[in-house]
């Protein structure tokens, strides 16, 4: 009934939606699998129409942690600034699997989800599923780019992968410029199939090999399944296979450590050029050690107000279609900045 109730409120809360990055981090699993359920959070001032937000995370982590703390924190915002709405979130990990968040998804609905967050462990298998739930009028905001042009699933990219391509390639093209002697020879180690969205962050740099074929090589490129155990095995087969090596691309900080840990058991650490993404701390302290060279960061704060806005303009006022942030809150960390990026996100190294 709150969805017909909402559909009268259509322009009684202005939400400035905000942009925000996409948070790709997959790496590991075990953490809590999940919150209350919808509708089982402290009880609503008396008179106030509540709202559940349910957040399906493909899997979970520190990183993950993170980003859940900061949705929940902008839910209790919107509802002490709006006495007449409680905004209620949870969150269920899938831990990778299909099936199971499909299972999710099912207790989200039947819990009572008003909105549903979908971060698809894998678009494909997740598509139907979430096209079936919002037939039946569920507004579900994907977080990965399924791809549905479903009236009521609404594509939410909170920081552009391409844009996040482009500011890696951008800053390799300016190392080069400032290092007119130096040849690189990349791998480039992406997430996983499944998580194709992902891909221009390896193959937007990749494009140096065509534009620039005498300073920048593609030696070889290959999935991770977004694992820092993958990213460490396969470092150190590069490491065998392709003596001239000397610049990894990776697709998060969790590889980057991976390819690290190879590195620093070669004793070849000071040799390669790193690149990676997501900004938080574990690249942070990688930046502390020395051990990279770049790192694409998204400011998850900013990012998750922008994604409870979006859903909550979705469910009060209707919002329907694409919400794209571009790179309003992607920032290119360097050895030069690190420290001041962790002031802003209140990370604190030791």
């Amino acid at each position: 009934m709150k969805k017909f109730l909402a559909m009268l409120l259509t322009g009684a809360v202005s939400l400035g939606v905000v942009a925000c990055g996409s948070g790709s981090v997959q790496e590991t699993q075990g953490e809590p699998e999940s919150t209350e359920a919808p509708g089982e959070s402290e009880a609503a001032p008396e008179g106030a129409e509540e709202i559940d937000i349910a957040f399906l995370c493909d899997s979970f982590n520190a990183s993950w942690q993170y980003i859940m703390d900061q949705c929940e924190s902008w839910c209790d915002k919107f509802s002490e600034e709006n006495p007449q709405y409680k905004v209620n979130f949870s969150y269920i990990n899938a831990d990778n699997s299909v099936d199971k968040q499909i299972t999710d998804m099912d207790t989200a609905v039947i819990s009572g989800a008003d909105v549903i967050i979908l971060s698809a462990v894998d678009n494909t298998g997740l598509k139907s599923a979430a096209e079936a739930i919002a037939d039946n009028g569920t507004i579900i905001v994907d977080y990965r780019g399924m791809g549905s042009d479903h009236e009521n699933i609404i594509f939410f990219d909170g920081a552009s992968e391409e844009a996040k391509g482009q500011m890696a390639k951008g800053w390799l093209m300016e190392y080069m410029e400032a290092n007119p002697d130096v040849v690189l020879h990349a791998g480039l180690l992406a997430g996983a199939a499944t998580t194709a969205s992902c891909l221009p962050r390896v193959e937007i740099p990749k494009e140096l090999a065509e534009e620039m074929p005498d300073r920048f090589y593609a030696e070889v490129e290959t999935y991770s399944d977004w694992t820092t155990d993958n990213a460490i095995s396969i470092a150190q087969d590069w490491l065998q296979t392709y003596p001239d090596l000397n610049c990894v691309v990776t697709a998060s900080e969790a590889l980057a450590q991976g390819v690290v840990s190879a590195l620093n058991i070669a004793g070849r650490t000071d040799d390669f050029v790193i690149v990676t993404y997501n900004g938080e701390e574990p690249g942070m302290v990688l930046f502390q050690n020395g051990e990279i060279d770049c790192d694409i960061a998204t400011d998850m704060k900013t990012c998750t107000e922008g994604l409870i806005n979006v859903s909550l303009d979705a469910y009060l006022n209707g919002y329907r279609g694409t919400y794209s942030a571009g790179e309003e809150n992607l920032k290119v960390i360097t050895a030069d900045n690190y420290e001041e990026w962790c002031t802003e996100l209140g990370i604190q190294l030791n």
